[in-house]
């Protein structure tokens, strides 16, 4: 079985301007590219995304489960980074999925469930490590949904 890691690290956790303290004050685009940590994307050896810079993390948090959960059998989805030159490729393969990052070029491919279970946790690590940090992002007019909503994936 190939080993899928789709991580944060919760201590690189920020946000540009105050973002993480007053997250009523951003508009969702806004909150989803400002908040950032350092992400490990890797499927077997493969690492996805460079490891030593700060990434979207509630924009690919919100993202990446998304498109896989929702990929047909034989369907694929794009999925472009706001950083202007790094997107991910979903393409699913019947039980396999295979993810690409389409710049640089690296790809990895897994059991499907495998993918979407640790999106899954990945999404639900990240909401709860920012409604531990900042209480008020269920309260947010566009975001405050997803906060609410937890997949409570199994570990």
């Amino acid at each position: 079985m190939t080993e899928v890691e789709l991580s944060f690290d919760a201590s690189t956790l920020t946000s540009f301007d105050e973002a993480l303290d007053n997250p009523l004050a951003y508009d969702a685009y806004d909150l989803e590219y400002y908040v950032r940590a350092f992400i490990v994307i890797r499927i077997g050896e493969q690492h996805l995304l460079p490891r030593d810079s700060d990434w979207p993390v509630l924009f690919l948090g919100r993202n990446i489960g998304y498109y896989l959960r929702s990929l047909d059998a034989h369907g694929s989805k794009l999925l472009d980074i706001p950083e202007g030159s790094f997107s991910l490729l979903f393409e699913r393969l019947g039980d396999q999925s295979r993810v690409t990052e389409v710049h640089e070029g690296p790809s990895g491919t897994a059991p499907h469930r495998e993918l979407v279970k640790a999106a899954n946790a990945f999404e639900d690590d990240l909401r709860a490590e920012l409604l531990r940090r900042q209480p008020r992002f269920v309260d947010h007019p566009d975001l405050g949904k997803w906060f609410r909503t937890p997949i409570n994936s199994p570990s």
